[in-house]
């Protein structure tokens, strides 16, 4: 049960963004993208780390190592719930929106 309410609370957060944003046109995309790539980071950590694990750090004519040290995916998800948490605070927390979605 506690698997289920972890999985599924960044998408009830999501869909809370969206219902607080709905009477403002363009803010339907600023929670889409925003909360999008938070649900990305959160449900996708370690696979972010796979495909970052590798890369280089510069332009090839410079002798900069690659990245050889994984990022532990609970940092990936903890980045990813500390923007989406900020920007539900942000909706929730100011008057901004009603003023916009009102003209």
């Amino acid at each position: 049960m506690r698997y289920l309410i972890w999985r599924s609370s960044p998408l009830l957060l999501t869909v809370a963004d969206l219902w607080r944003v709905r009477s403002f046109s363009n803010g339907i995309w600023y929670v889409l993208i925003t909360d999008g790539l938070a649900l990305i980071l959160i449900r996708f950590a370690p696979e972010i780390d796979d495909l970052t694990f590798g890369l280089g750090v510069g332009p090839s004519w410079l002798s900069i190592d690659k990245i050889n040290v994984h990022t532990p995916p609970f940092l990936i998800a903890f980045l990813g719930w500390i923007l989406l948490l900020f920007n539900t605070a942000m909706l929730f927390l100011t008057h901004w929106i009603e003023p916009l979605g009102k003209h």
